[in-house]
């Protein structure tokens, strides 16, 4: 008995196999308009996946994208640091961006005509970035005096 269904097992087994799992190759055939019958040999369908739309970027677009790509984001010492040469933070320099940072932020955004967001991003770093450059200077001959 245990013979019979092994037997059996192994038969179905490989007669699943051998039709190719259950998968046929799907063929249409041509069918004339005139006579809607099927004519001449199957022909093989094929689906084409949809295109993704190709849209041209604007200039300007590319450019702030491939500045916004290089655009290295300060550390929050060298932010606060730029911020009180500028003369916006008189908070202690910690590396820790609080309420009072962010406030000195905003109003340095707000007096070059930036968004007040109190985020540094590439605009507000590029306009502050110069503040940091000057303190560094000026800390360097202070130190060797």
């Amino acid at each position: 008995m245990v013979r019979g269904l092994i037997i059996a097992l192994v038969f179905v087994t490989g007669l699943f196999l051998v039709s190719g799992c259950g998968q046929k190759n799907q063929q249409a055939t041509a069918v004339t308009p005139e006579t809607g019958k099927a004519q001449g040999a199957p022909v093989q369908m094929t689906v084409e996946q949809p295109k993704a739309q190709e849209t041209a970027m604007p200039a300007a677009s590319v450019e702030s994208e491939a500045s916004a790509a290089a655009f290295a984001r300060p550390s929050d010492t060298e932010i606060q640091q730029a911020l009180k040469n500028s003369g916006v933070y008189e908070g202690e320099i910690d590396g820790k961006i609080g309420p009072m940072t962010k406030k000195a932020i905003e109003e340095f955004q707000t007096k070059n005509e930036l968004t007040p967001d109190g985020k540094v991003g590439r605009r507000t770093w590029e306009k502050l970035q110069p503040y940091l450059s000057s303190a560094m200077g000026t800390a360097s001959t202070q130190a060797q005096q």
